[in-house]
């Protein structure tokens, strides 16, 4: 009988002293109570964790590898040690609530994947000297050392289970239904640490609000103006510099209309845009920056609309109000 991975991860973490408890399947009942309170809404948010981890934690970059059965993640760049990876759940087991942090993003992400039972998981690390590869396959438990690496790097590797006879087949005969990837590909295309997909570097994000409606008719051509912002936060065009925001303005479609907008990025994922005030004239406007300071929700993903978040809207507002009169547009800059 299949033993599901949160058990199995659970008597690895006591066996090797990250986790004081006495008992079995009580604890065990009491700690799988106590991380459910730990998950993310949908499970295939989990990768969006990893990419805030990857930024939060300074990574030189985010590489995904996504199959029928496997998704892989690795933060190259990002130096840890087998005593931190093996603590990951220790705050959420002892109750200590929702910090943040790159290592929160981190350990978010690993509990979310262990409540959807998964055929295997597979923890990694290198720090320049030395790595472990931590294994748990159905109720096995392996620790074995890594060979070297060019550079320090932590890796999270996701076996999915078929849930029938017929996913088994669904799977071998189509490509698997990567929720992932298209969250990816949404919510992460203005990170700013360079992430790859299967070997590939993301697409560039697209100029202007991403309704597929629009950008079926070459929505894009219909900014006009843009200005970007000095700083770091999200990711610059033509290069793989940061920049710390990007405002423009556009022209309504002749059929349609286009409500102005505005979008954060928190540690790389977008944030679900809000909206604003229309402008007179026929034209709309369009904003990227990024959340620093701000307060997201229990997840991260989400941003709190308090005091703070509306005086920088406002404040992104005038900026914008004022870059208008001057008719000047500026050119994304170059990494």
């Amino acid at each position: 009988m299949f033993v599901g991975q949160l058990e199995t991860v659970l008597e690895s973490l006591r066996a090797e002293g990250h986790w004081q408890s006495s008992g079995a399947f009580t604890v065990l009942a009491d700690a799988r109570q106590k991380l459910s309170a730990y998950l993310l809404e949908s499970p295939a948010d989990f990768v969006l964790k990893l990419v805030q981890a990857g930024v939060a934690l300074r990574a030189r970059e985010i590489a995904f590898g996504l199959t029928r059965r496997q998704l892989s993640c690795r933060l190259i760049g990002v130096t840890s040690s087998a005593d931190q990876l093996m603590r990951l759940l220790t705050p959420f087991l002892q109750g200590e609530g929702w910090s943040g942090g790159g290592w929160h993003h981190f350990a978010l992400a690993f509990n979310t994947v262990m409540f959807t039972s998964p055929q295997g998981l597979h923890l990694a690390y290198w720090d320049g000297r030395e790595g472990f590869r931590f294994e748990w396959l159905g109720s096995q438990y392996r620790r074995t050392p890594v060979a070297p690496k060019s550079e320090p790097e932590v890796s999270l590797e996701v076996a999915h289970r078929p849930n029938s006879l017929w996913d088994w087949l669904w799977q071998l005969l189509q490509p698997r239904p990567a929720a992932e990837a298209r969250l990816l590909r949404q919510r992460a295309r203005w990170c700013p640490v360079p992430i790859t997909l299967n070997g590939e570097a993301l697409p560039e994000p697209v100029m202007g609000p991403a309704d597929p409606l629009y950008l079926k008719e070459g929505f894009e051509a219909r900014l006009d103006r843009s200005w970007w912002l000095p700083g770091t936060g999200i990711r610059s065009l033509n290069g793989s510099g940061q920049c710390g925001g990007l405002v423009a303005v556009g022209r309504q479609p002749e059929l349609g209309q286009v409500r102005s907008s505005m979008t954060f990025v928190v540690d790389g994922i977008e944030t679900p845009p809000h909206l604003l005030s229309g402008r007179p004239g026929g034209e709309f406007d369009w904003m990227v920056m990024p959340a620093a300071g701000l307060s997201t929700d229990l997840t991260g993903l989400v941003l709190v609309v308090d005091d703070l978040f509306r005086a920088r809207v406002a404040q992104a507002y005038d900026q914008l109000t004022r870059m208008r009169t001057s008719g000047q547009a500026i050119p994304p800059p170059r990494g």
